[in-house]
């Protein structure tokens, strides 16, 4: 299990790049299951190239996002994520 926080102060594209960095250096990818939890000030229901660029990175070592609602009533956006790398994809089904 992974879980981080990214701080609305940080620049995103430099989260990204750590990210990624983090997973190799974890070795993420030999990895047959792994849940990854967090609180990231990154909207994945908005669509930008930084979003797009942050699923990417989750995507190359294996993870499905879990969940896509609206985690912030206020804002309507969803900054609480959940990434899930399963054993047999094929098996996943999304939350509702």
């Amino acid at each position: 299990m992974s879980a981080m926080y990214e701080s609305p102060k940080i620049y995103k594209k430099a989260f990204i790049n750590d990210s990624r960095s983090f997973f190799e250096e974890k070795e993420v990818a030999n990895v047959d299951f792994n849940l990854f939890l967090g609180d990231l000030n990154i909207d994945i229901n908005e669509e930008s190239q930084v979003v797009y660029d942050y699923k990417l990175a989750f995507s190359e070592f294996g993870f499905h996002l879990l969940i896509k609602p609206v985690s912030r009533g206020l804002s309507i956006s969803c900054i609480d994520h959940v990434f899930v790398k399963p054993p047999n994809p094929e098996s996943l089904l999304p939350l509702k």
